[in-house]
């Protein structure tokens, strides 16, 4: 709105005759009207979501706002009550209130049944008696219209969960297989969500129902499971959220390889689930926490291992290198050189001598990895002159402090 706009609405008086003034020119102002209505609507969205956290309390004051009860509706709403009377009386005040607005209304019957929900879920160990929570399941089919998919995942696994509860035998070890509601609610919230934790729950539940009558639920669903994290993929901007996305993504294709009858011939159909695997890897890896890069690199090795493919495998064992101290990263440069010595110049050889000249290690250590250098010079390079040059340094420069044996004293 230009601020010309604006004035001409808000900065008159909001009573009486004024306001009879003010109302025309807002309603015939479309750029005020579509503000009007986006407010309303980001209002409405917080009132769910804040009722789906939990906080009822929040989204009965919001829509309280929105009622704008004059000072006498208030106190006739008060008359002869207590605090919690106000509270358990509001929302049929509000209801009476958006009588001529079905949206709202219903909106006030969410925020009860949400409350049932999460009343639900913490009733113990049993949650509600499974008829009470059937009827909770009919009822939340009823508000699909007013929320938006990701909020219907969020009440189908609230949902979820008190099914779970509620299946559980009194003093029996263990949790049975899930009921056919659980399951249905956790495909629900699967399909609607780009929220990682629920997809990663839901994905997680699914996955122990495999070993038992539920078995083929998790199969069956895979590829709605790979979609509701490339939509987390989609929607997230923080690289952990990133991170677990993407290493979830990478098992999931890893998983439909049947990894237990991989051999050398493997089918096309398991060569590109590997590969998917892998580049799911990749991203992972570009966001991997630095405790993760060693762990997520390594189950990519294991996977271009599967696929024979030497480049990527060399490239790997190459990144890997540098999550290592300073000792292991010589060590496995040696390894690495003598393993694939066409993929070593000259100078990448010769760059290892000198890091381990270089090396803040102890002189035991620096004379070990030495020793191994010079024994496996001739698998890695065959300049026998530089080989000679080494050999000369070493046994110039090298005194072997394997040869002294000491112990420090101790303090009694």
């Amino acid at each position: 709105m230009t601020d010309e706009q604006f004035l001409k609405i808000f900065s008159q008086q909001k009573d009486g005759i004024d306001l009879e003034k003010i109302v025309p020119d807002a309603v015939n102002n479309d750029v005020f009207v579509k503000f009007a209505n986006k407010s309303l609507d980001n209002t409405m969205q917080e009132v769910i979501n804040y009722a789906l956290d939990g906080k009822k309390e929040i989204s009965y004051s919001l829509l309280f706002q929105i009622c704008d009860f004059t000072p006498e509706e208030q106190q006739y709403i008060a008359l002869n009550k207590t605090a919690e009377q106000i509270q358990e009386s509001l929302p049929e005040f509000m209801e009476l209130r958006f009588a001529n607005l079905p949206y709202l209304t219903h909106l006030v019957g969410f925020i009860n049944h949400a409350d049932k929900i999460h009343q639900g879920r913490e009733r113990g160990t049993i949650g509600l008696p499974m008829m009470e929570a059937q009827q909770l399941y009919q009822e939340s089919q009823a508000y699909e219209s007013i929320l938006k998919p990701s909020q219907q995942a969020k009440m189908y696994y609230l949902q979820s969960e008190v099914f779970r509860k509620s299946n559980v035998m009194p003093n029996s070890y263990g949790e049975g297989p899930a009921c056919e509601s659980e399951l249905q609610c956790l495909l629900k919230a699967l399909v609607n969500s780009d929220d990682l934790k629920i997809v990663t729950c839901c994905h997680d539940r699914l996955k122990s129902q495999s070993k038992n009558v539920n078995s083929q639920t998790f199969s069956n669903n895979t590829n709605n499971i790979i979609a509701a994290y490339k939509r987390v993929l989609a929607k997230t901007k923080a690289p952990d959220e990133k991170y677990r996305a993407n290493k979830k993504l990478a098992s999931l294709y890893w998983d439909k390889t049947e990894p237990k009858q991989l051999s050398k011939n493997l089918d096309p159909k398991d060569k590109a689930n590997l590969r998917w695997s892998a580049y799911y890897l990749k991203q992972a890896y570009e966001n991997a926490p630095k405790n993760n890069c060693i762990s997520t690199l390594n189950d990519m090795l294991k996977i271009y291992r599967f696929l024979n493919n030497p480049q990527m495998i060399f490239n790997v064992k190459k990144e890997r290198l540098n999550y290592l101290p300073a000792q292991d990263k010589i060590n496995a440069s040696i390894d690495l050189a003598a393993e694939m010595p066409d993929k070593f110049t000259p100078k990448d050889i010769e760059g290892i001598w000198s890091s381990l000249k270089k090396a803040k290690i102890s002189d035991e250590s620096k004379y070990i990895l030495g020793q191994k250098y010079i024994e496996f010079l001739p698998k890695i390079t065959k300049d026998k002159e530089y080989i000679h040059r080494i050999e000369q340094d070493f046994q110039q420069t090298s005194t072997n402090p394997l040869l002294v044996l000491k112990r420090k004293k101790r303090s009694r």
